[in-house]
């Protein structure tokens, strides 16, 4: 495997790859190696595919070599460790970080897909528990860590997709509750508010305080034909979005009161609520299709109908097609096209109710629709534009302040994805789709300090 020199960063970077010789996989197996190096000295060869963090742990996933997965992560010290897993233990996916042991789910044939372990403090791996007997996967998602403890959906062949909770012993790993009755569904989301567990499926919203039996059902008034798109929460309430043949509803659900109240109902059913909707300031931004135009335009709520109302402003009135909503300091962020200059970023201030359009990107050959705005450090704004060939920027809010960081190939469709901010700097993944390759970048918003953070070639 050929190792080249990278920039030095300040955090740990610990590597999961899986041997290229065969083993069989039990309890005391500890056939697994390790070493450790200073930072700077070596990149790994192979392909990322996806990297995500989790409980402030970068996680990333690459192909080395003749090697099928490869899972790397980064800390807060200055060494970095690899080490190697048999190759037996297939599709390794990270679920939690608790203290000093990494939860992730992988296959083995023998056992499907189960919860396994690795301690950083022992340097070893092993199964938590086979929680779905034989070689019926377990299926483990939607992973969220409360109260020190890991929580998750798991199927079992006797009760299906339920929540349980592990503390990452094999004792320590429980069901919740059998709340879905074996209702053939998987749980589509899961949110820790207030001291609370919020997950939901289709047709059913339950909370939790974590407690094994603890569970209760919030129950909306005339779901029939709607099913759960998403919920939002905010300071005094939990903004709960529904999707159906009958349009589109939002409610509120104040936890004090354990009372549910209908906030609006759009019965259009071209009247399309965005599913995600944002907080700013405690109120809520979304956007709505108007019926009449058929262009989606930019609301708010404060939690009552009175307060649910479209966003107008003399700058606002030539925007259309309003979408990919981010509140960045204070202000919101968004896309929107006008008949002048098409698409472009532009920003809300709720103090002073103004809209701002921040520049004119639209110029920029091959560059419209501006979208995934991230907020970096010392007040930059990062957000990438264009459709077949993208650009990274970088803004401070003003058209001056707006400029290019990176472009992606002048010929060939390349993209930059999975753009996450850790530690100071943007990570991001460019692919190009006529080669197949894929790199991690890094940036600091500067030209000069934007490169490949591992050499993957």
């Amino acid at each position: 495997m050929k190792l080249n020199y990278f920039t030095s960063l300040l955090f740990l970077l610990f590597v999961t790859i899986l041997s290229a010789q065969e083993l069989e996989i039990d309890e005391g197996d500890d056939m697994y190696g390790m070493e450790e190096v200073e930072m700077g000295e070596y990149a790994i060869s192979g392909n990322p595919q996806n990297f995500k963090i989790i409980d402030n742990t970068f996680f990333l996933k690459a192909v080395v070599g003749q090697m099928q997965y490869g899972d790397f992560w980064f800390d807060q010290n200055t060494k970095m460790q690899r080490f190697l897993l048999p190759d037996s233990l297939k599709n390794i996916y990270p679920k939690a970080v608790l203290g000093d042991t990494i939860l992730f789910a992988a296959y083995t044939p023998n056992l499907g897909e189960e919860l396994w372990k690795y301690s950083k403090k022992d340097r070893d791996y092993s199964l938590i528990n086979d929680i779905n007997p034989g070689k019926n996967s377990s299926y483990i998602r939607n992973c969220v860590t409360f109260k020190g403890k890991a929580y998750f959906q798991c199927t079992t062949k006797e009760h299906g997709a339920e929540l349980w909770v592990s503390d990452g012993t094999a004792e320590g790993i429980e069901l919740v509750a059998d709340a879905f009755k074996y209702d053939k569904i998987d749980i589509k989301g899961m949110l820790v508010y207030n001291d609370h567990i919020y997950y939901w499926s289709h047709k059913h919203l339950f909370v939790t305080n974590g407690e094994v039996g603890n569970v209760t059902e919030i129950t909306l008034p005339e779901t029939a034909y709607f099913s759960f798109t998403t919920l939002v929460p905010t300071e005094k309430y939990v903004a709960i979005t529904i999707s159906g043949f009958n349009g589109k509803r939002l409610y509120k659900y104040i936890p004090k009161k354990e009372q549910v109240l209908l906030v609006k109902d759009w019965p259009n059913v071209n009247s399309i609520i965005n599913i995600w909707p944002e907080v700013l300031d405690d109120d809520l931004y979304f956007t709505v299709k108007d019926p009449e135009t058929d262009e989606r335009m930019l609301w708010t709520s404060d939690g009552t109908e009175k307060g649910t109302k479209q966003l107008f402003g003399k700058e606002s009135v030539e925007m259309k097609r309003v979408n990919r909503l981010k509140p960045i300091g204070g202000k919101l962020f968004f896309t929107a096209f006008d008949d002048a200059t098409g698409g472009n970023p532009w920003c809300f201030d709720p103090k002073t109710k103004s809209f701002n359009k921040i520049a004119d990107i639209f110029k920029e050959p091959k560059s419209p629709y501006p979208h995934d705005f991230m907020e970096g450090n010392n007040g930059k704004i990062y957000f990438q534009s264009g459709f077949t060939n993208r650009i990274l920027w970088v803004t401070d809010g003003t058209e001056a302040g707006t400029k290019i960081v990176k472009k992606a190939m002048k010929s060939g469709r390349s993209d930059f994805n999975n753009m996450e901010f850790f530690n100071g700097l943007l990570y991001f993944n460019s692919k190009v789709y006529s080669t197949s390759e894929i790199e991690l970048w890094q940036t600091d918003g500067t030209t000069d300090g934007t490169y490949v953070a591992f050499d993957f070639k």
